[in-house]
């Protein structure tokens, strides 16, 4: 019975142990899926950003939502320190259980575990991290470098996919512009019949005005006036022929449509006359 007893005992306790494991084992496997769970729908949050400042905020905010810390830092440039200079050399993920007992500085005062993951795309000739530490030992695991490590490659083809759409900004701009100058060539004709027309006004009034002057002063100011106007006018379409030509800013603005078919006609008036 004896014998019986200490059988039946043992093996309450080596059920007690195995539900004790399998608890902990469901609390982690549960801490897990909420981690997936925050990394999938934080990340949607930057995957379509197209500014950088905005996607940066963004991607800052899902890594500080996945797993507790004291510190986090996020940079796609410019970041500095051992720790840094490590992963931009390798490329890859460090995992410091305990900074003090490595050959890595702290890279912030009274970390003792520190986690780092690149943000690097094969297409990309820059490669930035994210940094989290904690003023615990052990704070971060392999799983946690995984999580980190995913978050860093969706990071990635986010950042891929702001600069592409940065260099086809960069190109639309420069078709415009080169399309505009064109415009501006084939506007060369009837611009320069425009100023033609003023400038031989101006001229004819300052030869009359030149002959007149001693004679009669008040038909002189009264031709150097309209020749005065004439090269206001010829300023005009200078000015809105270089403001036309210019590089322009992206955005909008509130435009008067009378004011715009006005400055149209006074750069194609003429060769819509013609036609």
């Amino acid at each position: 019975q004896g014998t019986l007893a200490l059988q039946i005992a043992l093996h309450l306790e080596a059920l007690e142990v195995a539900l004790y494991q399998q608890e902990n084992y469901s609390s982690e496997l549960q801490n897990r899926a909420g981690v997936l769970d925050r990394l999938l729908s934080s990340s949607l949050g930057f995957l379509d950003k197209m500014d950088r400042e905005i996607f940066l905020e963004k991607l800052t905010q899902s890594a500080g939502s996945l797993f507790p810390h004291h510190s986090l830092e996020v940079g796609l440039e410019g970041v500095r320190g051992q720790v840094a200079e490590q992963i931009l050399k390798t490329r890859l993920p460090l995992l410091l259980e305990d900074v003090q007992n490595s050959r890595f500085e702290p890279h912030r005062p009274g970390q003792r575990s520190l986690l780092g993951v690149p943000i690097f795309h094969p297409d990309l000739q820059k490669v930035g991290m994210i940094l989290m530490g904690s003023e615990d030992v052990a704070a971060f695991s392999r799983w946690h470098q995984d999580s980190l490590s995913l978050l860093g490659t969706l990071a990635a083809v986010a950042w891929k996919n702001l600069e592409l759409h940065a260099e086809t900004l960069a190109a639309q701009g420069q078709l415009v512009q080169s399309s505009k100058m064109a415009a501006v060539g084939q506007l060369a004709a009837g611009v320069a019949h425009e100023m033609n027309t003023p400038l031989g006004s101006v001229m004819l009034n300052v030869e009359s005005s030149l002959k007149v002057l001693r004679s009669n002063p008040e038909q002189a100011e009264t031709r150097l006036t309209k020749a005065k106007e004439m090269v206001q006018r010829t300023r005009g379409i200078v000015e809105k022929l270089l403001y036309y030509s210019r590089q322009s800013e992206h955005g909008r603005v509130p435009t008067d449509l009378g004011n715009l078919v006005t400055d149209t006609l006074q750069l194609v008036g003429h060769s819509l006359t013609i036609d």
